[in-house]
């Protein structure tokens, strides 16, 4: 029984969740190419066909990221309501997020702490900005 290749975009989709959770797992520091390679069963060199180097897997990464808590948050905020009332509804709902976003928002703080400057560090500051 042979394995199956996925299409370019599914298997760049699978690789960047199997980074998400090893990111979330190891910290991305310490979360090699070569562990995330084994761990979705791919080559190395396959990897980087997708990712050109480990930052800009962590780039990809910190921008999924990102964009599922502002999508959360936007979903929880609703549209339309008055800021006290959304203010509210986000301030209720934080704990349910923050738990199921446990992965996400562990990748953002030990983004935050393993790299004191640089490109990640102002993208995780913009986020906040915004």
């Amino acid at each position: 029984m042979g394995t199956t290749r996925l299409p370019r975009a599914q298997r760049r989709r699978r690789l960047l969740d199997d980074a998400i959770g090893l990111f979330a797992k190891m910290g991305p520091a310490a979360a090699t190419t070569a562990v995330l390679a084994r761990r979705s069963k791919v080559s190395e060199p396959v990897l980087y066909r997708h990712f050109p180097s480990k930052q800009a897997l962590l780039e990809a990464v910190i921008s999924e990221v990102l964009e599922r808590v502002r999508e959360a948050l936007r979903t929880l905020r609703g549209s339309d309501l008055p800021a006290r009332e959304a203010l509210e509804r986000i301030c209720l709902g934080y704990p349910e997020l923050s738990r199921r976003l446990n992965a996400e928002s562990r990748i953002i703080a030990r983004a935050l702490a393993d790299e004191p400057r640089g490109r990640t560090r102002r993208a995780l500051q913009e986020h906040y900005r915004a």
